[in-house]
């Protein structure tokens, strides 16, 4: 069996975790490219998620317990992010959800299964 930092993928669907990365004693994973996290409890990422998973290009977090848009700008700090899935979260059901994201995800090029298209989306601006 391979040591964890060698690890390309992890499967972690149906486990009950409440945040992604979960935050205490989470291994620095330099190989990892791809985390399944869909049908958890999760409600926020964490803000160091870029520290544990810095080569992070595939996220799946379908299905999930993410209510707020701001939850999810620890993403933008994962430079090498490319496809994020947070289908039937409740926070796609937000105004502006896919905009908010493009714009502050810019690495971005697949959400929810979609190619972003950045010169057709509309940029928006977000009060905070």
């Amino acid at each position: 069996m391979a040591p964890l930092s060698d690890v390309g993928g992890l499967p972690l669907t149906q486990k009950l975790i409440l945040r992604a990365p979960p935050p205490q004693n989470f291994p620095l994973l330099k190989r990892l490219k791809t985390v399944l996290l869909s049908n958890n409890l999760i409600f926020r990422m964490s803000d160091d998620i870029q520290e544990s998973l810095p080569n992070l290009e595939t996220l799946m977090m379908a299905n999930n317990s993410i209510l707020n848009l701001n939850d999810l700008l620890p993403l933008a700090k994962v430079s090498s992010l490319r496809r994020l899935v947070l289908t039937d979260n409740h926070v796609t059901k937000q105004p502006n959800y896919r905009l908010f994201l493009i714009q502050h995800l810019p690495q971005v090029t697949v959400l929810d299964f979609k190619k972003v298209k950045p010169k057709v989306e509309p940029r928006i601006s977000i009060q905070r």
